[in-house]
């Protein structure tokens, strides 16, 4: 029985490295739901944990081993991720009977739901929009709130928005341990993000004043976005009591007009920036339980742990944009629909782990 237990050392002491999974970083999250976990380094269980090991498995002293375990890890890791659909909220592939691209991932485009609500004080109804509800709701004033106008499958006056996510970087990590448990750890990088609508091979950005009502320049714009409208079921059209042709003519077949009025920039998205910058804090020791004791017994060791971290965003916030004419447009103000925060877009963040 005692030579059994010799046996099983080796397995013991892996076992009980990989509970206590000592990390040298916090898993802070990111406010980027694209990348809402980012892996800094591909080493796993990190250099120092190895050193542990492989110490423990010759079963030399502790103390030596942590002597030894002194100096730099410095690792490089470049990656991709790329997306062109997702679910949406509620996990779902398909909604209303059609299949759930990326834009439509907290819900698609609905038309009619702009001309609905209090306009704020001291602005007006855009024109377009003015337009629309003139001729959809003519004769009701005050607020509009139709919730019989509000196709619960987000087919009647929707769009659905095809996109093609693609993000490149590389991230880099630096732990130094300075003795006696202490060390610090250091996470960086840099990426670049494309966040582009329909077919790539085509630009939603012209130059030309947007044509409104024109059916001919709408059908061009096909691979933009996908008008729902032609799928709502006949019953809820008769109960909304508006006509798809109405709905087309004046909302669906405008919104380029309509996203240029209300100050939305729905040009592709392209840009390189800095991500996250983590400095991490942390101490951990080893403590062996049974030293000294007769060797039939299995080795038993732990190691609690404790890591600070912090951590700053100095890339570009994506949320607003200056470009090219009309919808690239130079006025500042303009929310860029389809960008794509950098690490925790401008905020910073703290945090701390602590385990055995």
């Amino acid at each position: 029985m005692p030579v059994r237990f010799k046996k099983l050392i080796p397995h013991c002491i892996v076992l009980l490295l990989l509970l206590a999974h000592a990390h040298t970083h916090t898993d802070l999250t990111s406010l980027a739901k694209n990348d809402a976990y980012p892996v800094f380094t591909s080493v796993d269980p990190q250099s120092e944990r190895f050193l542990l090991m492989c110490e423990l498995l010759d079963l030399k002293d502790a103390d030596f081993a942590d002597e030894k375990g002194c100096g730099l890890n410095f690792s490089i890791s470049p990656y991709g991720q790329n997306a062109n659909w997702g679910r949406n909220i509620r996990g779902e592939q398909r909604f209303g009977g059609v299949e759930i691209q990326l834009g439509d991932i907290v819900g698609r485009w609905g038309t009619i739901p702009l001309l609905f609500g209090a306009v704020p004080e001291g602005k007006t109804l855009p024109p377009v929009l003015q337009e629309a509800r003139d001729n959809l709701f003519p004769g009701v004033t005050g607020i509009i709130n139709d919730v019989q106008a509000v196709d619960p499958l987000q087919l009647f006056g929707y769009f659905t928005i095809p996109l093609e996510y693609r993000k490149r970087g590389v991230r880099f990590s630096l732990s130094a341990y300075m003795g006696c448990g202490f060390g610090i750890n250091v996470e960086a990088g840099v990426a670049s993000i494309r966040q582009t609508v329909g077919d790539r091979e085509k630009t939603i950005c012209l130059t030309e004043p947007c044509v409104t009502a024109d059916p001919q320049v709408f059908a061009e714009w096909d691979f933009f976005a996908r008008d729902l409208t032609d799928l709502a079921h006949p019953a809820f059209v008769d109960m909304s009591g508006l006509t798809t042709t109405q709905v087309q003519q004046y909302l669906t077949s405008k919104i380029r007009c309509i996203a240029d009025e209300i100050g939305l920039d729905i040009c592709d998205f392209c840009a390189t920036s800095a991500e996250e910058v983590r400095v991490n804090l942390f101490w951990r020791w080893l403590y062996e339980l049974n030293k000294g004791r007769e060797e039939h017994w299995p080795h038993v060791a732990v190691m609690p742990f404790l890591i600070v971290s912090g951590s700053i965003s100095p890339g570009k916030r994506t949320d607003r944009t200056t470009g090219g004419p009309f919808f690239c447009n130079q006025e500042p103000g303009f929310t860029k629909q389809f960008a794509v925060p950098f690490g925790n877009n401008d905020h910073s963040a703290v945090g701390f782990s602590t385990g055995l």
